[in-house]
């Protein structure tokens, strides 16, 4: 039954579409992470700008 090349044809179908979803969940993190750190780069740029009246009243 397991020396069907459909079974092992299908077993790796599953491998590949497994290790391309913790691949897609990893790039998606590390998507977040950047922009969630590019945003805190932002506010602190912007708070030093207030903070020496370079912009604002």
């Amino acid at each position: 039954m397991y020396d069907d090349p459909r079974h092992t044809a299908i077993a790796a179908r599953r491998r590949a579409s497994a290790q391309a979803a913790v691949i897609a969940r990893a790039e998606a993190r590390r998507a977040e992470l950047f922009l969630m750190a590019s945003g805190g780069v932002i506010v602190i740029l912007l708070g030093l700008a207030l903070s020496l009246r370079l912009i604002g009243p």
